[in-house]
C-alpha cells in the first residue's frame, strides 16, 4: 500500500469514527430529552398557571451526555453576570412589594451575595394552598421546592414524624423567578400575591 493510499485510508477510517461518535451524540441527546419531558415536564417559565412539585415514587433512571451539556453551560457562563444581575434586581423587588404583607413570612436573603435560584415565601395560617389556587387563575404559577425526602413515596418505608419540617412543607411557595421576566410580569406575580389578601 502507498503512503497516499495509507493517508486517504487512515483519514476515511476518522470520518467514519466522527460521524458515528456524533451520531451517538445526537441519538442520546434526543433520548435524554425525551426521558426529561416523559419523567417531568418542568421551566423556568411559571406564568403559565402551573403547579410544580416534585414526587419521587421510584429510581429514576437518569443520564447526561457530560460533553455536550459542558458546552451548553460554557456559552451561558458568558452571560452569568446578566443572569445574576437580573434576577437580584427582582429579588429585590418582590422584597420590597412583600416585606410587610400580612400573612406572609420572607425568607432572610443576602441577594447581592448571591445568585438567586429560588423565591420562596412561606404562607402562613395554612393558606398556601388556597393562594396557589389564587395565582394560578390569575396566570401565574408557583411551585413547591421541595417536598421532604420522608414524605417522598420513594421512601415510605423509612418515614418517621417530622412535625417542625412537615409544617414549613406545608407553608412554603415558590414564585415565578427567571432571566426572561419582564417588568409587567413581577408586577403581575406582586399584584396576585398582594390581591389574595385583601
Amino acid at each position: 500500500m502507498t503512503e497516499h493510499a495509507h493517508v486517504e485510508e487512515h483519514f476515511a477510517g476518522s470520518n467514519k469514527l466522527f460521524i458515528s461518535i456524533w451520531g451517538w451524540l445526537v441519538a442520546l441527546t434526543l433520548v435524554e430529552i425525551f426521558l426529561a419531558y416523559a419523567v417531568e415536564r418542568t421551566g423556568m417559565d411559571l406564568l403559565d398557571g402551573g403547579r410544580q412539585i416534585l414526587e419521587v415514587g421510584a429510581k429514576i433512571l437518569q443520564f447526561r451526555h457530560k460533553g455536550f451539556f459542558s458546552c451548553e453551560i460554557l456559552a451561558q457562563l458568558e452571560r452569568v453576570d446578566d443572569f445574576r444581575a437580573r434576577k437580584q434586581a427582582i429579588v429585590g423587588r418582590y422584597d420590597e412589594a412583600l416585606q410587610d404583607q400580612r400573612g406572609l413570612s420572607l425568607l432572610q436573603r443576602h441577594p447581592t451575595e448571591t445568585f438567586p435560584f429560588f423565591y420562596v415565601v412561606r404562607v402562613l395560617d395554612g393558606c398556601r394552598d388556597a393562594m396557589m389556587a389564587h395565582l394560578r387563575s390569575r396566570g401565574v404559577g408557583t411551585g413547591v421546592h421541595y417536598t421532604p425526602n420522608h414524605l417522598q413515596p420513594a421512601f415510605s418505608a423509612f418515614r418517621t414524624p417530622l412535625p417542625v419540617t412537615e409544617q414549613v412543607y406545608e407553608e412554603i411557595l415558590t414564585l415565578p423567578l427567571f432571566y426572561e421576566m419582564d417588568e409587567d410580569q413581577v408586577g403581575q406575580v406582586i399584584e396576585g400575591v398582594r390581591g389574595f389578601f385583601l
